[in-house]
C-alpha cells in the first residue's frame, strides 16, 4: 500500500513459497526520510534441498527471522535462528540456536552474536573428545568502513575447555593480534593431538600475532598445569602435578609449523625443546633436553638406584607419527645390587617411538673401585 499523504510504502502479508523454503514478512517504509520497519522469516521445507543449497551435509528444522528498524541505508538489524540439526565438514550440531544484532556506529557497525548447541560432535577422532556436549560461541565488536575489525569479546565454551579474549585485524595490511586465555579442565581430551595419555588441567595465556605483510602466524603461550600426569614410562616419574609451560608456535605457509623455546618446568624436572614440522606435515625434526635435579625419582621406573642430577639430550627425526630419537643420558650416580658407579653415560639411537621402540642403547660404566671407564656395554632396545 502506498500512502501518498504520509509518503509511506507498506507491504503486508508478503509470502513466497518454494520447494526448498517458505519466506514471509511485512515492511513499512517512509519514502521521504527512509524510516523502515521490516520483518522477514524463512522456514525450511525440504531438508535435503535446503542443505544442498547452502553446501551443508545436513540441515533440519531450520527457521530464521530477520528484523530491521531505523533509517535506510543503515538500519539496526537483528537475526534470530534455530535448527534441529546441522552438519558440515565432519561436524554436527543438534539443538542449534543463533541470535545476532548489528547497529550503525560511526562509519562502521557495532555487532554482537551468540550461537549455542545442545550437542556438538565431530567425526575426526582427534577432535571428537573435545566435543560431545554443549557448546557455545559469543562475539562482540565493531567493524570500520575501511574493513578493519575489532572484537572486544570472544568466548568459546566446550565441555572441557573455555577460550576467552579479544582480537584486532586489518585486512589492508594483513596485520592482526589476539590475546586469549585458554582453560582446559581435562587434558585427556587432547590425546589425539599430543599423542600422549595426559590427565589433569591447564590454564594458558595465548598471544596470537601476524605482522603487516607477513605470511606467518605466531602464537606465544605461557601458563600452568593442574594435577598434571602423563601415563608414559619414565615420563610419568619426571612430570610434576603443577608445572609451568611456555613456548612459541609459528605457522608458515612455506616453512610449516615450528615450536620454539618450549619449556616445561616442574619440581622434578625441566624439559626444553625446539621442534619443526616441515610444510608437508609428514616429518618431525627437533632437539629435546630434560634435566632432573634428583634422579632418584626414576628408581621405581628403572629398577635401579640413581643419585644426583641427571640430564638427557636428544635429536628427534623421522615420520611425524612415529619419529626416532638419538642422544645421550648422563647421571651422577648409578647403583645396582652391591655395585655403584659414578658418572655413567648412555648413548641411544632409537626408532619408532610411537609404534614400538627399537635400536641400540650403549651404556658406559666406570669401574666401581678404580673409577676408570670399562668397555662399553651395548644392547638393543626391545621391539
Amino acid at each position: 500500500k502506498h500512502d501518498t499523504a504520509d509518503e509511506r510504502l507498506s507491504v503486508t502479508g508478503l509470502r513466497l513459497d518454494h520447494p526448498v523454503a517458505t519466506m514471509s514478512g511485512d515492511m513499512d517504509l517512509g519514502l521521504a526520510d527512509g524510516d523502515i520497519e521490516a520483518r522477514l522469516t524463512l522456514a525450511q521445507r525440504s531438508p535435503e534441498a535446503f542443505a544442498r543449497l547452502l553446501g551443508l551435509e545436513r540441515a533440519q528444522q531450520v527457521h530464521v527471522a530477520v528484523e530491521a528498524t531505523g533509517t535506510l541505508p543503515r538500519p539496526e538489524v537483528t537475526v534470530v535462528g534455530e535448527a534441529g540439526s546441522v552438519a558440515v565438514a565432519g561436524f554436527a550440531a543438534t539443538g542449534l540456536r543463533l541470535r545476532a544484532a548489528a547497529v550503525p556506529a560511526g562509519a562502521g557497525w557495532r555487532f554482537d552474536a551468540r550461537a549455542d548447541s545442545d550437542r556438538l560432535v565431530s567425526e575426526d577422532p582427534r577432535t571428537a573428545p573435545l566435543l560431545g556436549g554443549n557448546a557455545g560461541l559469543e562475539i562482540a565488536g565493531q567493524s570500520q568502513r575501511e574493513g578493519g575489525l575489532t572484537l572486544d569479546r570472544i568466548a568459546l565454551a566446550l565441555p572441557t575447555a573455555r577460550l576467552e579474549g579479544r582480537a584486532r585485524f586489518d585486512p589492508a595490511t594483513g596485520a592482526g593480534s589476539a590475546p586469549l586465555a585458554l582453560a582446559v579442565s581435562d587434558l585427556r581430551t587432547l590425546a589425539g593431538w599430543t599423542g600422549l595419555e595426559l590427565a589433569g588441567g591447564a590454564d594458558l595465556e595465548l598471544d596470537l600475532a601476524r605482522a603487516s605483510g607477513d605470511d606467518s602466524l605466531q602464537m606465544s603461550f605461557a601458563g600452568t598445569t593442574r594435577e598434571l600426569a602423563v601415563d608414559v614410562p619414565v615420563l610419568r616419574a619426571l612430570v610434576s602435578p603443577v608445572s609451568r609451560l611456555a613456548g612459541v608456535l609459528i605457522l608458515d605457509q612455506d616453512d610449516g609449523l615450528t615450536l620454539r623455546d618450549l619449556r616445561l618446568v616442574g619440581a622434578r624436572a625441566t624439559a626444553a625443546a625446539s621442534l619443526r614440522i616441515p610444510a608437508g606435515f609428514d616429518r618431525l625434526l627437533g632437539d629435546v633436553a630434560v634435566e632432573a635435579p634428583d634422579a632418584s625419582v626414576l628408581d621405581g621406573e628403572l629398577g635401579l638406584s640413581l643419585t644426583g642430577p641427571a640430564r638427557a639430550a636428544g635429536r628427534l627425526d623421522g615420520p611425524l607419527s612415529d619419529p626416532g630419537l638419538t642422544g645421550t643420558l648422563t647421571v651422577a650416580g648409578l647403583g645396582a645390587g652391591p655395585f655403584a658407579w659414578r658418572d655413567p653415560a648412555v648413548r641411544y639411537e632409537l626408532a619408532r617411538l610411537a609404534s614400538g621402540i627399537t635400536g641400540p642403547v650403549e651404556l658406559t660404566l666406570p669401574d666401581p673401585a678404580a673409577e676408570t671407564p670399562q668397555t662399553p656395554a651395548s644392547a638393543d632396545a626391545p621391539a
